[in-house]
């Protein structure tokens, strides 16, 4: 039989990972809200904080694997009720890591077309007034204001 310190260590390590994982979901949320608003301050101060909580995930996960809890999980309902809302609120976080992801890619495409219209290296194809094909840039195009 598992000692009762034993399952308490692991219903208090349980109750932490949630925490870890509301504070995760938290700076998803700020990380999202920063790539939105391309405040790179922001951005990189969520970045840390997300790997400083990552770090603490990763550290609680080898503790509790190296525990007793494959073998009460299922005799003790309140531990099987605490993993099932950790690995909700797990998918949930994956879900808005890969959400923050796509959005900080659709920006990066964003900045970069901005970028090469303003420096002229998008190439257009336009045609002469006699029908022939010339390139040129999209602000080369002799315009005079």
């Amino acid at each position: 039989m598992i000692e009762q310190n034993a399952i308490q260590n692991i219903q208090q390590s349980l109750i932490e990972q949630k925490q870890n994982l509301d504070a995760l979901w938290v700076t998803l949320q700020n990380e999202l809200e920063a790539i939105n608003t391309r405040n790179s301050n922001a951005l990189e101060n969520s970045a840390k904080e997300k790997v400083t909580i990552l770090n603490k995930i990763s550290i609680l996960d080898q503790k509790l694997i190296n525990s007793p809890l494959a073998q009460i999980k299922n005799s003790i309902p309140s531990i099987k009720e605490d993993i099932s809302a950790i690995n909700e609120l797990l998918s949930n976080c994956k879900q808005q890591n890969d959400l923050n992801a796509h959005a900080a890619h659709q920006t990066q495409i964003a900045v970069k077309k901005v970028t090469d219209i303003l420096l002229g290296s998008i190439k257009s194809l336009t045609y002469d007034n006699k029908g022939k094909s010339q390139a040129g840039t999209l602000l080369s195009k002799g315009i005079k204001a």
